[in-house]
């Protein structure tokens, strides 16, 4: 309206009878103008209340990034594509540039493409979807964010750390501390994934810890690496157990199966056999008969291994004098050797 007045032009309509020249029709105007702006913001607003209800079900209004797929609408992760992101976070975490991961990819042919660029690397640990947020509006003055709405491909934790590790992260560096537990370990309270830091001590040792923001806690690496002795020596008793003791008895079952297998052997056999009749007599062309002769092949290959393994667990012959001798050696063993004789079981 300014405008016209400044430039001595005035509004006419054809539908509306609008006339800008006198001032009933400026008022007119301008009403008009905000029952419409109105109708346009009230639209929005329930456009955005609708958009916000979709997103927090996880339905995500946009291309699914690598790693995901849209399945009924929905934005959930795509299994073949999963590792690649994983071992991105990964190898950044560990020291490596954007640079040096995009040229790995090339040279191993990631997904059959040789056009990986620092750029796609820099777009992927930047994205808060890998941990389960989305950002929507990012580049508006006032972006939404949105928690928790679909399911994550690396803990909260490992994406933070990634981006602290962009502040310091530079082409020359690299971790040089091994965190024998990183992504491995869950918090007792909330189960997230619970993050790793180290502290090196006057004397040169160097102290491992993983710890939880949210709940505060702490664990020292050594009370992990008992913990999982522990478990490996239950691990190998029972593995030992089961061993000397329920094989022979799994042995026996093997018995049925391994006549069943060579019944369906001598089947596959005689199809083969009416496959290449079926040839000669012209019922087949070469194509069709090497595509079916393939699949028969394949299936008698996969029976035979199957044979194969039955005849090796059917030649273990155990006693109950072996099972003894054999109990008994291990008891002496563990007395006179002691901790050689435990290093060697668990190997």
């Amino acid at each position: 309206m300014t405008f016209l007045d400044e430039n001595n032009a005035y509004l006419d309509c054809v539908n509306d009878e609008i006339n800008t020249t006198s001032a009933n029709g400026k008022m007119i105007s301008r009403l008009l103008m905000s029952v419409s702006q109105n109708k346009i913001e009230r639209t929005s607003e329930r456009t955005k209340i609708g958009l916000a209800g979709a997103i927090k079900c996880g339905h995500i209004p946009h291309i699914a990034p690598l790693g995901y797929k849209h399945e009924d609408k929905k934005l959930v992760i795509d299994y073949s594509t999963k590792d690649i992101v994983v071992r991105i976070f990964d190898l950044y975490y560990n020291g490596y540039s954007y640079q040096k991961i995009s040229n790995l990819f090339n040279e191993e042919k990631v997904l059959g493409k040789e056009n990986w660029r620092d750029s796609t690397i820099v777009n992927i640990l930047e994205n808060e979807i890998y941990k389960g947020d989305f950002v929507h509006g990012k580049r508006t003055k006032h972006p939404t964010y949105y928690e928790d709405v679909v399911e994550p491909i690396v803990s909260k934790e490992m994406w933070e750390d990634c981006q602290v590790q962009k502040k310091k992260n530079s082409r020359s560096y690299k971790r040089t501390l091994t965190y024998l537990y990183l992504q491995k370990l869950k918090c007792p309270k909330c189960g997230r994934i619970l993050g790793g830091k180290a502290t090196t001590k006057k004397n040169g040792n160097t102290y491992f810890y993983y710890y939880c923001n949210d709940c505060k806690i702490e664990f020292k690496e050594k009370i992990i690496n008992d913990y999982f002795s522990q478990f490996i020596d239950e691990l190998t008793e029972y593995d030992s157990v089961v061993n000397q003791f329920f094989l022979p008895m799994i042995k026996q079952k093997f018995d049925e199966p391994k006549e069943q297998l060579e019944k369906e052997i001598n089947e596959q056999k005689s199809k083969l056999e009416r496959i290449k009749k079926a040839y000669i007599n012209g019922v087949f062309e070469l194509k069709e008969y090497n595509e079916e002769k393939k699949i028969v092949e394949k299936a008698i290959s996969e029976l035979g291994s199957k044979l194969d393994t039955t005849d090796c667990v059917e030649e273990l012959r155990f006693t109950p004098k072996d099972i003894l001798l054999k109990r008994d050696i291990d008891f002496i063993n563990k007395i006179k050797l002691d901790k050689g004789y435990q290093e060697r079981t668990k190997t």
